[in-house]
């Protein structure tokens, strides 16, 4: 699908989808006219990046550990996999003490 469509399936802005496009967290492939194209897999990943947008992610934090949720599962490397969990800790506590100051 075009990125027109996949905004339009989304809710994203095309603007927002080049810019994750820009950042590393959503890919595409090239159509020999220029278009791009993306995959129907491409609008549950882009519902995913604006969740994780909404509760604080940076797309930084969200693109390092993108590997992990686009495959659905974790890191191959136990010490890798040891350093999400330790990151996705830090961040829930983080969220915890926004939600006690809100």
């Amino acid at each position: 699908m075009r990125i027109g469509e996949l905004a339009a399936r989304t809710g994203c802005s095309v603007r927002a989808l080049r810019h994750y496009e820009h950042a590393g967290v959503l890919s595409s492939v090239r159509q020999d006219n220029g278009y791009r194209s993306f995959t129907p897999d491409d609008a549950a990943r882009v519902r995913l990046i604006r969740l994780f947008l909404s509760v604080g992610f940076t797309l930084d934090e969200i693109r390092r550990f993108a590997p992990c949720w686009q495959a659905g599962r974790g890191p191959d490397d136990p010490v890798e996999a040891d350093v999400a969990a330790d990151f996705y800790r830090r961040k829930l506590a983080d969220i915890d003490a926004q939600l006690r100051d809100l």
